[in-house]
């Protein structure tokens, strides 16, 4: 049954989340948290194991919550269930790509598009600063209100990576190392 659960989910979230890896992660994060197969924060935490290793992280995710559900063998459906249909439509597709690739309801379809996924990445980058150190939350009982602070050390440190990322143009990977070594040696 499990193996049912894991390669039906990661197959709806293959299937149905379009512009890459990134806009999967609230999907991902919504099955995850309602099958209980993660917390919350153990999914905050796969997603950046998952931009440090190599591969897609959508195919890093899967892998590693099939791993935490039901071992190597759950690992290797749900890989299955989220690489199925990005290859199953390219084999469709492929035909009929350049034959229409020119025509307006095409070049339409492709020009909202791009914008949607857009603001599906900015989403996704949303949940993952709500869930990591850059925001802080304190609850101030007496008040009865929860407050978001933004962490300074942490929002400064994503400043200067973004910076670092737009003027230097070097792969991601030496930033993510180089944040860890700071974390090791100042946190």
């Amino acid at each position: 049954m499990i193996y049912l659960q894991l390669f039906f989910n990661f197959f709806y979230v293959g299937a149905f989340a379009f512009g890459g890896g990134y806009t999967m992660i609230p999907m991902f994060q919504r099955i995850v948290t309602e099958y209980g197969w993660l917390s919350l924060e153990s999914f905050t935490d796969m997603i950046a194991v998952s931009q440090m290793t190599p591969g897609p992280i959508a195919v890093n995710l899967a892998t590693f919550v099939g791993y935490r559900t039901a071992g190597v063998f759950g690992s290797l459906v749900a890989t299955l269930g989220v690489c199925l249909p990005s290859f199953l439509l390219v084999l469709l597709l492929m035909r009929f790509v350049m034959k229409f690739e020119e025509k307006p309801v095409v070049v339409s379809v492709l020009k909202v598009l791009r914008p949607a996924v857009a603001g599906l990445i900015a989403a996704a980058a949303y949940l993952i600063a709500l869930n990591s150190p850059l925001v802080r939350v304190d609850r101030y009982e007496q008040i009865g209100r929860v407050w978001a602070i933004i962490d300074p050390v942490s929002f400064v440190m994503a400043l200067l990576i973004m910076g670092a990322i737009y003027k230097f143009k070097q792969h991601p990977i030496l930033y993510v190392i180089g944040a860890g070594v700071v974390g090791i040696f100042f946190f």
